[in-house]
């Protein structure tokens, strides 16, 4: 295993592990948007640079997000994983 491998693997855990209920969940996409709003993007715009499909970003609150397009929300947000999973 490569140690990029395993960083995105150790994200993706931690990932699952924080967004395991749908409180939670609901609490990053409010993140998001307010994030959104700052940056003057709407969440279409952030899953177009996301290179997300449409409505990805809103099944989240469902589903738990992959670690590298997290990855890529946060840096287009000018934020950290971290920040987004809080």
């Amino acid at each position: 295993m490569l140690f990029g491998d395993f960083i995105i693997e150790t994200f993706q855990s931690a990932v699952k592990k924080n967004l395991a209920t749908e409180r939670r969940d609901r609490l990053n996409l409010e993140k998001i948007r307010k994030l959104c709003g700052e940056k003057g993007i709407t969440i279409a715009e952030l899953e177009s640079k996301s290179d997300l499909s449409n409505g990805a970003i809103a099944k989240w609150g469902k589903s738990t997000p992959r670690a590298d397009n997290l990855n890529k929300v946060a840096n287009i947000l000018g934020t950290t994983m971290e920040e987004l999973l809080k």
